[in-house]
């Protein structure tokens, strides 16, 4: 279960470099995973969490097909022009 609260407070501790807090978000994240019944929570927030990093667009600039489709399903015809 993805909680918005839970990475704001991720992304928080990131950008002001707090360790503490950083892992207590990690902490409260898995436990929150662990409750909902995942089978692998340290698993399932490190992989939320790394699709999230500002420098996950460095590691893989072009969307996938879905995610295209998404993108352009979104977009008025105009919208569409201007990046195909």
């Amino acid at each position: 279960m993805f909680e918005p609260k839970l990475n704001g407070l991720r992304a928080l501790a990131a950008f002001s470099n707090d360790r503490v807090g950083f892992r207590d978000a990690f902490l409260k994240a898995v436990q929150a995973e662990k409750d909902s019944g995942e089978k692998d929570p340290v698993d399932k927030v490190r992989m939320s969490w790394r699709r999230r990093s500002p420098f996950a667009v460095l590691e893989n600039p072009r969307p996938s097909e879905l995610e295209l489709k998404k993108l352009y399903a979104a977009m008025d015809d105009g919208g569409r022009q201007v990046v195909e």
